[in-house]
């Protein structure tokens, strides 16, 4: 039993990272034994009896679906036999999204919902952060907890009940969340395993574990020019022998892979810490400070060295955090003016009242945690305390571009675009995963699991809209193969319309050749392509702008059943800053324009939201 559960649903892991901090804030608030955990690690059938409350942490996956540690709870919680099932539960739900996603915050609201429906009791409203906000999620989240702890009614042991801070994380306890034992001071059983462990396959995260196969590089090729900016590049990756029904796949999925860390950032820390990277370790969960419950990790009691730790299982590229900044200015000592500049200045880079000069230093230069403590190279924290304020490694996900029905199970084709950038202050930077993936050599091995993506293909022969943009071609590509692919069960037969968005025809066009071929070899014989070129004159361009321009075939594509023509299905992939919203806004006008049911702008808008709620509308979107 514990005063506090804080569960939590993450994709990315920014809502693990909030749940961690937000334990820390609960035992300086008084709570004495505190559990954090990824939800589908409690069965919600024990959420009404922890012993207290429970807080709620829930990011979004794909378009406003379960992210991956809340997937099983949220399946139990829409269950008929869970009604009463939170009856004596007091919950407080917390969201972090982006409002430039259509489904802002969706998972939240309707975890709060549903467990208010089940019986359970919120202790305060649910709160909704928004990473578009001028201070991220803060602006939000700020708030929020003021109000959760003033309805927990806890004394505190730090900040109101003594003195207010000069900065509100001084005071917040401080402590590391794993031990780290030299592999010689365990017991025999674990040493007994050094020698198997040292060499063993890299474990994936616990709640992909069942999932995850081998994949190998058979080929990569660059699709954009030499001339083109942005580079993006084509891969064929092949399942290993040995892949069970794990790397089975459908239109739309998308492959997670494990990347691991570049060896200068590995090598770098190692000498920042001044620790041998040969040095065999045993890391277990330190619950000595009150966080009885955390979150498992697959190193955890595996005999394993330094260096594989560092370049395996924690994001060294990551962006520094507010929590790792707060350590550090723990680890300053003396009073002298030198030591008082440093402490206020990591202190002010910590306060999240004050996010301005946080994302000024750290976000928008992407500084990460090799950087900070090179910035601030006086100061030596213990390995213990840089993990436990580091990100953990997790999977960078990519659309698949194969078909099974074209190209057979067991192959994945990515379309890759590298991440290369310059920050404001002209520091080189590039994509952890995308330069490893672009850099890779056939031969190259990678550690992957499918990821059941956003998009369906409609079960009967349908057509289609396609309206795609840079890389985000790539699910659309596989519902094109998968057509071709079962072009003799009807599919040769409907309209299948692809408006793609680039730069120039002539630098990244990407895949055009191939449209060309898979109409002219009789896969696709109704294909037609629009292209949509936003650099090749001095107006711009856009995909929305080709929708206008052929309203009557877009049109034809959106038309409820029944109107005479066959119901379509309209894709729309790629970045999510702007060009999904502004797709949307073109069809509402076609529809409002089109279709006689409609009589005004909110009718279209919710001729729209229906067409989704069939899988005639379906988006497949994402932010840089």
């Amino acid at each position: 039993m514990t005063d506090l559960t804080i569960l939590y649903g993450t994709q990315t892991g920014n809502a693990e990272r909030l749940a961690l901090r937000i334990a820390r804030l609960a035992l300086c608030r008084g709570f004495e034994c505190v559990s954090c955990l990824p939800a589908d690690d409690l069965p919600i059938a024990e959420w009404p009896h922890t012993g207290g409350p429970v807080v709620l942490i829930c990011s979004n996956a794909n378009q406003g679906d379960a992210p991956n540690t809340f997937r099983r709870s949220w399946a139990s919680l829409l269950q008929p036999t869970a009604a009463g099932s939170m009856e004596g539960l007091q919950y407080a739900v917390f969201g972090l999204g982006d409002s430039l996603y259509l489904k802002f915050n969706h998972m939240a609201k309707m975890v709060h919902n549903r467990l208010r429906q089940l019986g359970g009791t919120p202790i305060v409203m649910r709160g909704l952060g928004d990473e578009s906000d001028a201070t991220g999620v803060e602006e939000a989240l700020q708030p929020w907890l003021a109000e959760l702890w003033k309805a927990l009614e806890k004394p505190g042991k730090c900040g109101a009940a003594a003195h207010t801070p000069a900065y509100p994380q001084e005071d917040l306890p401080f402590f590391p969340l794993f031990s780290i034992a030299p592999a010689s001071a365990c017991d025999e059983a674990t040493a007994g395993a050094l020698s198997s462990s040292a060499n063993a396959a890299i474990a994936p995260l616990p709640y992909f574990a069942d999932s995850v196969f081998s994949c190998e590089v058979v080929a990569n090729r660059r699709l954009t020019s030499a001339a083109c900016e942005q580079v993006v590049h084509h891969l064929e990756l092949r399942a290993g022998p040995d892949t069970t029904d794990a790397a089975a796949y459908d239109v739309g999925d998308a492959l997670g892979i494990y990347c691991p860390n570049r060896e200068e950032l590995v090598e770098g820390l190692l000498r920042g810490l001044q620790r041998d990277g040969a040095e065999m370790v045993v890391v277990t969960p330190d619950a000595s400070h009150g966080l009885v419950r955390q979150p498992a990790r697959p190193f955890f009691g595996r005999p394993l060295s330094l260096r594989s730790l560092l370049r395996h299982y924690f994001d060294l590229d990551a962006v520094v955090s507010q929590e790792f900044l707060w350590m550090l200015a723990h680890e300053v000592t003396g009073e002298d003016e030198g030591a008082v500049d440093v402490r206020e200045r990591l202190y002010e880079l910590a306060d999240p009242s004050n996010v301005n000069d946080y994302l000024q230093y750290a976000h928008r230069e992407k500084r990460n945690l090799c950087e900070v403590l090179h910035d601030f190279k006086d100061l030596h924290p213990s390995l213990e305390l840089v993990l436990s304020f580091a990100m953990p490694m997790l999977p960078r996900y990519f659309s698949i571009a194969s078909a099974p029905a074209m190209d057979g199970a067991g192959r994945f084709d990515l379309c890759v675009g590298l991440l290369d950038w310059h920050t404001p202050l002209k520091r080189h930077r590039t994509g952890l995963c995308s330069s490893y993936l672009v850099g890779a050599s056939p031969g190259t091995r990678l550690k992957c699991f499918v990821w059941q993506g956003s998009l369906a293909l409609p079960a009967t022969p349908t057509p289609l809209l396609c309206i795609a943009t840079g890389t985000g071609v790539a699910p659309i590509r596989s519902v094109l193969r998968q057509v071709a692919g079962l072009s003799t069960q009807g599919w040769d037969d409907v309209p299948v319309v692809l408006v793609f968005g680039c730069r120039r025809e002539a630098e990244d066009y990407l895949y055009r050749e191939e449209w060309a071929t898979l109409k002219e070899m009789g896969a696709l014989p109704t294909l037609r392509v629009i292209p949509a070129f936003s650099r090749d004159t001095d107006k711009k361009v856009y995909v929305q702008h080709k929708l206008g321009q052929h309203a009557r075939l877009t049109s034809s594509f959106l038309q409820p059943e029944g109107a005479g023509v066959p119901p379509g299905v309209v894709y729309v992939c790629g970045n999510a800053k702007q060009m999904p919203k502004d797709v949307q806004h073109t069809l509402e006008q076609i529809v409002e324009a089109t279709v006689a049911e409609v009589q005004d702008e909110a009718g279209a808008a919710a001729h729209i939201r229906a067409l989704g709620r069939v899988g005639r509308y379906q988006i497949d979107s994402w932010s840089a």
